[in-house]
């Protein structure tokens, strides 16, 4: 996740601004073969978002086969279901929330 230092220090060099950080659903990308089980087979495979242009590197969440990161808890092939999704259900998505 994004820190407070990390985006107080991004802020500071005006490389972010709060509203570019507002909605964070492209930094936790599904599987595919999660997302579209009876369409993507294949595990390598990834959709990229158009008009989305990633400002922090580091809050990424990229799981399963497409984590490059390997021994870690994102490095799980049931990372996005198990612990993302069950953690997100405590939140609202929003602008003004």
């Amino acid at each position: 996740m994004v820190t407070t230092a990390i985006y107080l220090a991004l802020l500071a060099t005006r490389q972010v601004t709060l509203r570019s950080l507002w909605d964070l659903t492209n930094y936790f990308p599904p599987p595919l073969v999660l997302a579209c089980p009876d369409l993507a087979t294949e595990s390598a495979l990834e959709l990229t978002c158009k008009n989305f242009t990633l400002v922090v590197h580091l809050a990424m969440h990229k799981s399963g086969s497409l984590q490059s990161v390997q021994n870690t808890a994102l490095d799980n092939a049931n990372w996005y279901t198990a612990t993302f999704q069950p953690k997100m259900k405590n939140y609202h998505k929003g602008h003004l929330v």
